[in-house]
């Protein structure tokens, strides 16, 4: 008998521990997502409005990204939240100061662990891509997040004109491979929008390249014949 009740605990043990297991993970996740509640919503209607969020609440809102992040660390999420942050501060310093570079580069580290985390978001690839053209980083893993924006947010507006902007703005230094998947952002771009895109690119007219270059018809920007 006592034999067959040593087998039992044998057997029952390992579920124990696994439901144990099971059930830490979940109040984590959920810890980490309620503590979190706040802070997303002021970074997403920061972003909504256009308008920067006060320090005291850039710092409760920090505060709970973080705990959040070291409650549930495999979550992107609050990467790629607290990266928002970041960028957000960093728009907010005189251009190329070392406050804001110093900002930049703390929103980029975060992308890159978001993007670590979620290698098939579209939004953050396209964040990469726009951090590094602001910090002036123009090396291969730039031209990489422009790549991968471009296949895996191919039909997402703020994706687009992402690429698009950071893209165009470094033809130039671009491969061809890289240029073209920029050119097929703009034709799916203008395909979808066709005003909107128009409009897009006539507020960068002085930086676009040669029409020959963009391979696109569009009236306005690069008329046909």
């Amino acid at each position: 008998m006592d034999h067959l009740r040593w087998r039992r605990y044998v057997i029952a043990l390992p579920l124990f521990v696994l439901f144990a297991w099971i059930a830490t993970l979940a109040c984590r996740i959920g810890v980490a997502d309620f503590v979190s509640l706040e802070a997303r919503f002021l970074v997403d209607q920061a972003y909504r409005d256009h308008k920067p969020l006060p320090i005291q609440a850039w710092l409760r809102a920090e505060e709970q990204l973080e705990t959040s992040r070291r409650w549930d660390g495999g979550n992107p999420v609050y990467d790629e939240y607290l990266a928002n942050l970041y960028f957000m501060r960093a728009v907010g310093y005189a251009p190329n100061s070392r406050e804001q570079q110093a900002f930049y580069e703390t929103a980029l580290e975060h992308y890159l662990r978001a993007a670590y985390l979620r290698p098939t978001s579209g939004y953050t690839h396209a964040s990469i891509a726009t951090v590094k053209f602001r910090l002036g980083q123009f090396d291969r893993d730039f031209s990489l997040a422009l790549v991968r924006a471009s296949k895996y947010g191919p039909w997402e507006r703020p994706v687009q004109e992402q690429v698009l902007d950071a893209g165009l703005r470094t033809w130039g230094g671009l491969t061809e491979a890289v240029r073209e998947e920029v050119r097929g952002t703009l034709r799916r771009a203008y395909q979808m929008n066709q005003k909107g895109t128009r409009d897009f690119l006539a507020v960068r007219k002085s930086i676009l390249p040669g029409c020959a270059q963009l391979r696109l018809a569009i009236p306005e920007i690069c008329p046909p014949g």
